[in-house]
């Protein structure tokens, strides 16, 4: 097993004091953060001379919105490598956006790969087209409602102090901020998260979005599980308690290859456990299948610092891979065969092969690996089969191979 990767991280109160500021127009060639280039134009408007690192296209409720408005303001900004920014701003750079608005944004970050989104929004789909030298994403969204901490800033560092780790005030503590609408997110390759390209890969859709001022989410694999934090003031306005939510989609290969869910088709929200640290009560989430994956989804959060344990409950192992038989005879054979890609959240103990001929009958061994041979079986040709057993039982056959 690997140390725990953290893969998002959010300062929610950082990328409003930045919303909340007039930045200059991006220029062409591609946008940089050293010195800071802005936000990016739209494709084919000057300065963009090439259809890269521009907006393709915004819409707000299905209708276009120009690059200059006076009403709400879409925005696109890249803020590291790697990393681009999203948001909406109300008229004049301050207060509420509309809650019930459907935003859609299409970008092309040029040679920057899209793979996770993140944020304050609510309601997010996401998809990644194009290749080397031009990929580009479809972000569709509402604004999140948020009640946070703001001022004050008692530190100096000009932003609000509210954080997982050093809190957000207690269980008096009114948020100084309080917007029914309000938007500002990621879209990041992943580069600099620490994690090897197949778990980046791994996680290419992959979607976290919630309303509290600072989340962050890792997936830990010695627990086999997706760990959320969250910090947030208790109250959004006087004896009213301030409320979240939490919301991630999960691809397959995330599913299959990090978390050993053999088949992510078939799960279900009993296949799941949400669980809140220092509770023993499971916490209400819903599950939905979306193409690609599962959506799971928390309501209604009490604050100030809750972490939350998501984790699939472990089952049988996935079907072993790349099954073959070899003649080591007239009348026997080796079956070899690859590890599942999933183990179902539990280590594979062993593994059963069996073979015959044409509709005769089975005949079946055991061992610890590949290979697993039989040394009295009929006469060319025979179809063999192998299946993974773990702690949780016995995983489906595989694909027949003969020889």
């Amino acid at each position: 097993m690997t140390r725990p990767a953290r893969w998002l991280l959010t300062g929610a109160a950082a990328v409003l004091a930045l919303t909340m500021m007039t930045l200059p127009a991006a220029s062409d060639p591609p946008p940089t953060t050293t010195p800071y280039s802005g936000y990016w134009p739209r494709c084919g408007e000057a300065p963009d001379d090439d259809g890269l690192y521009c907006i393709e296209s915004v819409t707000r409720n299905g209708v276009s919105v120009p690059a200059t408005t006076t009403g709400e303001a879409p925005y696109v900004d890249l803020i590291g490598d790697g990393t681009v920014r999203y948001g909406v701003t109300a008229p004049g750079g301050g207060g509420s956006v509309d809650p019930t608005a459907t935003w859609r944004f299409v970008v092309n970050t040029g040679s920057i790969r899209p793979r996770m989104v993140e944020g304050v929004v609510r309601d997010v789909a996401f998809s990644i087209a194009g290749g080397p030298g031009g990929w580009r994403f479809t972000l569709q969204f509402r604004p999140a409602p948020i009640a946070w901490m703001w001022p004050p800033d008692a530190d100096g560092d000009g932003f609000a102090d509210c954080s997982y780790d050093g809190g957000c005030g207690d269980d008096s503590t009114v948020a100084g901020l309080v917007y029914d609408g309000f938007v500002t997110g990621y879209v990041t390759d992943l580069i600099g998260s620490g994690l090897g390209a197949a778990e980046r890969d791994d996680r290419v859709g992959m979607i976290s979005s919630s309303n509290a001022q600072d989340f962050y989410t890792l997936y830990d694999p010695d627990t086999n599980a997706l760990l959320v934090r969250m910090a947030n003031p208790h109250l959004r306005s006087p004896g009213t308690p301030a409320t979240g939510y939490f919301d991630a989609f999960l691809p397959d290969d995330f599913l299959i290859n990090e978390m050993g869910v053999p088949s992510p088709a078939g799960l279900s929200g009993g296949s799941f456990t949400v669980v809140r640290t220092g509770a023993s009560a499971s916490v209400p989430f819903s599950l939905t299948h979306e193409p690609g994956g599962i959506r799971i989804h928390l309501e209604g959060i009490g604050f100030s610092r809750p972490q939350f344990r998501i984790k699939p409950k472990a089952s049988a192992p996935g079907q072993p891979r790349r099954t073959a038989v070899v003649r080591t005879g007239t009348r026997s054979v080796k079956v070899t065969f690859k590890r599942p890609t999933a183990d179902g959240g539990k280590r594979i103990t062993g593994y059963d092969a069996r073979c015959r001929r044409g509709t005769g009958p089975w005949q079946q061994r055991s061992a610890h690996a590949s290979p697993i041979r039989f040394a009295a079986v009929a006469a060319a040709p025979v179809q063999c089969q192998v299946r993974a057993v773990n702690a949780k039982g016995r995983g489906k056959w595989s694909a027949k191979a003969s020889g």
